[in-house]
């Protein structure tokens, strides 16, 4: 796990590469600690890697117990939709999260995918024959 921190008019933007690495966290909240405090701190975690939801849920009860003892304003940034329920499920009080909308991509449709569709359409409901508009008399 790599960190980077950029000092901001307002406070500083840190930002996470990487592996998440459960052995620097209790690290990481002694450095929040020491150098951060009254501090808003904004955590980029787009480019970071989750082992498993342990690793996650430990990260962000450490993070959320350094905001109450530190006085440190977080806005945790760059993670996907996937993870809210995770996070929603605990009361991390303390922490603020903007969370990334992963879209799928944009389907064209063009003529040969929507002929595509509703021919998968029509095998899931074979009841429904199709017609073919160019023949029919």
């Amino acid at each position: 796990m790599k960190t980077e921190a950029v000092k901001l008019s307002d406070g500083y933007h840190i930002t996470f590469t990487g592996k998440l690495d459960l052995m620097k966290t209790n690290y990481l909240r002694n450095v929040l600690l020491k150098d951060f405090k009254n501090q808003c701190v904004c955590f980029d975690l787009k480019s970071l890697s989750f082992v498993g939801s342990n690793g996650i849920l430990h990260f962000f009860t450490t993070v959320n117990e350094v905001a109450a003892l530190g006085s440190i304003q977080f806005q945790i940034n760059g993670l996907n939709e996937d993870f809210k329920k995770i996070v929603k499920s605990y009361n991390y009080t303390h922490l603020s999260f903007d969370f990334v909308s992963v879209l799928p991509t944009t389907l064209e449709k063009t003529e040969a995918t929507a002929d595509l569709i509703e021919d998968e359409w029509l095998d899931t409901n074979p009841a429904i024959q199709k017609t073919d508009i160019t023949n029919a008399a």
